[in-house]
């Protein structure tokens, strides 16, 4: 079996899983996608999710030749000014955390929901841009592959319906996160390691749940789309400045 045929089958097998782990978070224990608590049952889905991102990894020459090699410290740029505005939203809600007194409980939501940002980071980044991304690049050309790693990012956001999320709102949330996908793939092949883009997605899904548990407003996000898409101009002009592995495919 190829490695792309492979890359597609982990990533059913990944969009199938978070599936089902919203049908159980919704249907069995009646929390909706838009509700914080939801976090209590998606950190042990994400647990699995992590471990098929690995397995997929793994199978396909391992995590040095999908998306952790060495990191080019220059290109962190790109992700730079989405990191801050995450980063901001992360210490807007802490600081809130700690003056508001909060309860055991409030403490125990707030660490359920850090625990599961963290592993969404990490696991939608090897699995999109690492596993996906990199296994398209052996079959197509480096435009091609980035937009089919968006495009599957963007389709694993369907099943929230699933979750309890009204369809015109997954619509929405298919349209932005193509739109990250399209901005998220060029960034990973020139930074060459998935690590700077973990943490950013990890905090910024951590501001976003956080702040909703603690009604904490993050007015910097506004930004983060019209970044977004200036970035993305720039980026996809200049793909052919994108360092792509030997056995990529041909360009365009």
């Amino acid at each position: 079996m190829g490695p792309f045929r492979k890359a597609i089958y982990f990533t059913a097998a990944y969009i199938a899983a978070m599936a089902i782990g919203m049908s159980i978070m919704h249907f069995g224990f009646g929390y909706s996608y838009e509700m914080p608590e939801m976090t209590r049952v998606l950190w042990a889905v994400e647990v699995a999710l992590t471990g098929i991102a690995i397995a997929a990894v793994l199978s396909l020459g391992g995590f040095a030749r999908n998306g952790f090699g060495p990191i080019r410290w220059k290109q962190t740029f790109w992700i730079l000014p989405l990191l801050l505005i995450a980063v901001i939203g992360t210490v807007q809600v802490l600081v809130a955390a700690i003056a508001g007194g909060l309860s055991a409980s409030q403490w125990g939501l707030l660490g359920v929901i850090g625990l599961t940002t963290a592993l969404v980071g990490f696991s939608e980044e090897v699995m999109f841009r690492g596993a996906l991304l990199h296994a398209a690049l052996k079959r197509f050309g480096v435009k091609t592959a980035m937009v089919l790693s968006a495009a599957a990012f963007s389709s694993l956001h369907a099943v929230n319906v699933l979750g309890g999320l009204a369809p015109s709102a997954m619509v929405v949330q298919l349209v932005l996160t193509f739109v990250v996908g399209l901005l998220l793939a060029p960034i990973a092949l020139r930074i060459g390691n998935l690590w700077p883009l973990i943490i950013w997605h990890a905090l910024w899904d951590f501001a976003l749940v956080a702040g909703s548990a603690l009604g904490v407003q993050t007015p910097l996000a506004g930004l983060a789309l019209p970044i977004e898409l200036v970035l993305i101009a720039i980026l996809w002009w200049q793909t052919r400045a994108i360092p792509l592995p030997s056995d990529a495919g041909h360009a365009g």
